[in-house]
């Protein structure tokens, strides 16, 4: 991750946002050495709210640690069979 102070950061945006689009970094701006900002490309930001959506539905988790154990012992189905138990009146 790169770090900048607010001064470095606001004289050079336009620089520090072409370096982000071609890094694969964050970069964390600082002021008197704290945090104050991260910059992180929009597809790395949906992720990571994509992941707290899942993360935060206890259900969802429970799902997936299911299916998880299940593929492990080794429950599973073809995918031709998967599809033909997903239609209405299988």
């Amino acid at each position: 991750m790169q770090l900048h102070t607010v001064d470095v950061a606001s004289s050079n945006l336009a620089d520090l946002l072409d370096d982000l689009q071609q890094a694969e970094t964050a970069v964390a701006i600082v002021d008197n050495g704290k945090p104050v900002a991260l910059l992180i490309k929009p597809g790395d930001y949906d992720g990571l709210v994509e992941t707290l959506e899942v993360m935060s539905d206890a259900e969802l988790v429970a799902d997936i640690e299911q299916a998880r154990a299940d593929y492990a012992a080794g429950r599973t189905v073809e995918g031709i069979e998967a599809a033909r138990a997903l239609r209405p009146g299988a």
